[in-house]
């Protein structure tokens, strides 16, 4: 009987689960989601997504994270075909509830490419990609030698450039920021992390135009500066770094280090302590001319702590800098006034002092899925010295000399504190986004200044008696800061932004002065003294239209700027109030194309308040013979400026292609000069003023042709730029227009691993005209360029940068066709040969004898360098590093390289 009722009970649920079955509806249409992934666990994007049934046929294209999505499935079985460049294609059937609205599939890996030719297997290159907001390089594209650093491997990419002092510019534009897997490296500093990361530890480089936190949540995209973000390979993603450096040479060089950092994600710790004193102007490579004499001293100290905590990320650098500097320079000047000139030869002698105490906090706290708060806070304490002597003679329409010492210190406390909460408004993506920023600085600085003039026509040495003035300054800052922006999508296409703000900055100063009499005794001038206060004060308003359709990105929309100024003058009483407004477009245009294309078109439009130093009264007569008076009259000035990039790689031909365009049309504040005679002393009088029509021009492209196997590399780099600027003398206005080019053809190549060289044909011509004075001045270098390494072993090369230039334009007693050389050793030791032993000498011929020539309002400056440049230097250094993989669960990382919780 038990039997007979079991059997009857499970018939009866089988019966109720059939209808139940029954009853569940089947779906016409379905979406169908999913996420492709390299071997690396990382997303691919631009590979090209076919879904096929009996029903339709459908094709999509993953994003920069690897996803893909359809949105109108019809059929539950499907086949899907995967393809991308650089990985083998890849077939999957599917089988699917008929009832699920929402089928998210399992993430699909492809496998690189390989082709087999006679044996020889050659690795599929993926090559340049561009995502959006991101250039991504390949490190497995290119070809290095044992114990490369990063540097090393980033001059091998096309577009980036790493000057002699270690700064990193890509495509003309540089690099403030590295990133090492998505988070900030130690503080941000791009030179140590070229330096120290090592090539063979990284998977893809990427360069980011990084917009803020606030587009992150909202996809408000305004200012924005240059990232490099390093992405390890996963099993290379935790590190402990140790360096130890010793350095000394001819001519006072000496230079000792050390420090050690450990870094996994966001969790780092560093210490750092340095100390340096060198040649002015040389720098670790030992290859940069003087500019002028003198020595620089230099004591640092960082401090890094990072700590990642469940839903808190916690970001501290600390760091203080100790610098002393003695300079000598020779400077010659020519000033041009109507049909008169002014000639002048100076020398000046200058000594700082400074010391400085920075704290850099940052906290970033995950409330939950839908909201976010990051803290801010930068607190600065600065305290400087600076003497100067400067003796100038006189020739032309002013003959005279002029004896000036100078010294001031100055105390600067200052602090920002910022804040960012963001809240999900709805499933559909809205965000709401609160910014505020607070800011305080207070400099107190005292200046005891003593001045002479004596006339070349007076036999007895007559002039204007010294004269020495004490100033007291105290000046007071503050800044205020409030924007909310709301991002709100429309449609899967489609998104509204807007954005209120209110921007105020306040200055107040109190300053005083005193002369001396002949009774050795101090007296107050009134005249030089005040109590002033300027402020201005701006409310953006932003209402923007993006479109956003497969490779297309469009953003158009208007800015209206209402912008006040007021001053108040304690001492005379006097005040003024204005009111200015602006409407601005605000237009971006973008495509990203999957064939390694990406071509861009942005319009810029800002207004910029007058500056604190433009528009306060008070004289400045920190060189009476060069006096300055602000201008309370002064206007906003607004920049406008079109820029258009292109940049393509063609991975089959490995021929690189980019031109970046910009046009720019401004109102600017300039200096209007004149010379006035009081006591027949000639003296330059500066007012500021409004002007208008400031064009420019500038041009940066690249050609780049890599030939694949032969480790070969041909570059074209060049650059040209046109300014063509309003000046003032007498409130007459006239213009001077500057015409700069710089062109750049270069082979690179790799010999059987025995030499890597690079030969370089550089041309750069710059031109200055002043139209009313009619005077032209013009610079013409040709420059030939041989540099790399040679390796003699595995543990011992040669560094060697031979240049030869042709100069014209310059001045007869400089070096007219130097033939510089530099030269270094260096030999790794050690079992890991982590540890270096490097001679070196700079300029061995002391041939570097330059002019740096600068160009003035109304004229150029010109400074010889120092002619003794030849430097010898002896370096030790041991630097010791342990990679491993990082312990994260899921084992799964970002397009950034972090890791997925």
């Amino acid at each position: 009987m038990s039997k007979l009722l079991t059997i009857i009970l499970l018939f009866v649920l089988c019966t109720v689960a059939l209808a139940q079955d029954k009853e569940t509806p089947t779906l016409s249409v379905r979406q169908v989601s999913g996420i492709v992934l390299d071997s690396a666990q990382n997303g691919v994007s631009g590979a090209v997504v076919i879904l096929k049934s009996a029903a339709d046929t459908l094709n999509a294209i993953s994003n920069e994270e690897g996803v893909f999505v359809f949105s109108r499935v019809k059929s539950s079985v499907f086949s899907l075909t995967i393809s991308c460049l650089g990985y083998l294609p890849l077939v999957q059937k599917h089988l699917q509830s008929d009832s699920k609205n929402l089928i998210v599939l399992k993430p699909i890996q492809l496998r690189t490419e390989a082709f087999h030719l006679k044996e020889v297997t050659i690795s599929g290159k993926v090559g340049i990609k561009y995502k959006q907001d991101t250039v991504e390089y390949r490190a497995s594209d290119y070809k290095v030698m044992d114990y490369a650093s990063l540097k090393d491997l980033i001059k091998k990419m096309d577009g980036f450039d790493v000057d002699a002092e270690g700064n990193l510019t890509h495509n003309g534009e540089t690099i403030r920021k590295a990133k090492f897997n998505g988070a900030t490296y130690f503080g941000g500093n791009v030179k140590n992390a070229i330096d120290e990361l090592p090539a063979e530890i990284i998977e893809r480089i990427q360069v980011i135009d990084d917009y803020g936190e606030q587009a992150r949540f909202t996809g408000l995209k305004a200012n924005s500066q240059k990232v490099l973000n390093v992405v390890s390979k996963p099993d290379r993603s935790v590190g402990l770094l140790s360096n130890l450096e010793t350095k000394g040479g001819t001519r006072d060089q000496l230079k000792a280090g050390a420090g050690l950092k450990r870094i996994d994600g966001l969790d780092q710790k560093g210490v750092g302590i340095v100390y340096a004193q060198k040649p002015l102007g040389i720098t670790e490579q030992g290859i940069t001319p003087v500019v002028s004499s003198g020595m620089d001293k230099n004591k640092d100290l960082n401090l890094v702590w990072n700590k990642s905590f469940n839903k808190v990320d916690v970001e501290n650098t600390y760091s203080f800098s100790d610098r002393v500097v003695h300079s000598f320079k020779n400077v010659s000047g020519s000033e041009f006034y109507d049909d008169n000139s002014v000639i002048s030869k100076s020398e000046i002698e200058t000594d700082v002092k400074d010391k400085k105490h920075q704290l850099n906090s940052k906290i970033n706290y995950h409330l939950d899925k839908n909201q976010d708060f990051i803290f801010g806070a930068l607190l600065t304490h600065q305290h400087s010295s600076v003497a100067n002597d400067r003796n100038t003679a006189y020739d032309g329409l002013q003959r005279q000399v002029q004896s000036l010492n100078d010294y001031h210190r100055t105390s600067k406390p200052s602090f920002n504190i910022n804040g960012l909460y963001r809240l999900k408004l709805n499933d559909a993506g809205a965000n709401l986004a609160i910014t505020a920023q607070i800011g305080r600085e207070l400099m107190d600085r005292d200046r005891d200044q003593q001045n002479k003039v004596v006339f070349y026509e007076d036999a007895t040495g007559g002039g204007i008696n010294p004269a020495r003035y004490r100033f007291g300054f105290f000046t007071a800052r503050q800044q205020y800061q409030l924007s909310v922006v709301l991002g709100y999508p429309l449609s899967h296409r489609e998104s509204l932004i807007l954005q209120a703000s209110s921007n105020y900055n306040s200055t107040k100063n109190h300053s005083s002065a005193k002369v001396e009499d002949s009774e050795n005794s101090w007296r107050y001038i009134d005249s030089l003294g005040q109590q002033f206060e300027y402020k201005n004060i701006q409310y953006p308003v932003l209402v923007s239209y993006r479109y956003k359709y497969k490779e297309y990105e469009v953003a158009i929309g208007a800015k209206t700027i209402f912008t006040g100024l007021k001053t108040l003058n304690a001492l005379s009483g006097s005040n003024s109030d204005k009111i200015f407004s602006r409407i601005s477009p605000d237009v971006h245009l973008r495509y990203t194309g999957s064939n390694n294309l990406q071509f861009s078109l942005k319009y810029i439009g800002e207004i910029t308040a007058p500056t604190f130093e433009t528009v306060q009264p008070l004289q400045d007569i920190s060189n009476p013979l060069y006096q300055r008076f602000g201008n309370t009259e002064l206007k906003p000035v607004f920049a406008q400026k079109i820029d258009l990039k292109y940049n393509q790689y063609f991975n089959s031909s490995g021929v690189y292609l980019m031109l970046a365009i910009g046009v720019g049309l401004a109102e600017k504040i300039v200096e209007n000069q004149f010379l006035k005679i009081e006591d027949n002393v000639y003296i330059r009088e500066t007012r500021y003023i409004n002007s208008r029509n400031n064009r420019s021009f500038q041009s940066n492209y690249s050609i780049g042709k890599r030939f694949s196997g032969s480790g070969y590399n041909l570059n074209l780099v060049g650059m040209f730029q046109y300014q063509d600027n309003k000046i003032a003398n007498n409130f007459i206005f006239s213009k001077n227009n500057f015409y700069s080019l710089y062109q750049n053809i270069n082979l690179a190549f790799t010999l059987k691993k025995c030499m890597e060289t690079k030969i370089s044909v550089i041309y750069l011509y710059n031109r200055m005209s002043y139209v009313a004075s009619d005077h032209n001045f013009f610079e013409q270098r040709w420059h030939a360029v041989v540099d790399g390494k040679a390796y003699l072993d595995n543990t011992f090369n040669l560094i060697y940068e031979l240049s030869q230039q042709i100069v014209s334009g310059l001045p007869s007693n400089t070096v007219r066709n130097p033939f510089v050389v530099n030269l270094m050793a260096e030999k790794r030791f050690l079992k890991a040969k982590n540890a270096t032993f490097s001679l070196g000498v700079s300029d061995l011929f002391k041939a570097s004898n330059f002019v740096n020539r600068i160009a003035a309002v109304n004229g150029i400056t010109e400074i010889k360098t120092n002619a003794n440049s030849r430097l010898f230097m002896l370096k030790f250094q041991w630097a010791p590093q342990k990679w491993s993989g990082s312990k994260s669960k899921s084992g799964v990382r970002n397009s950034d390289g972090s890791f997925k919780p």
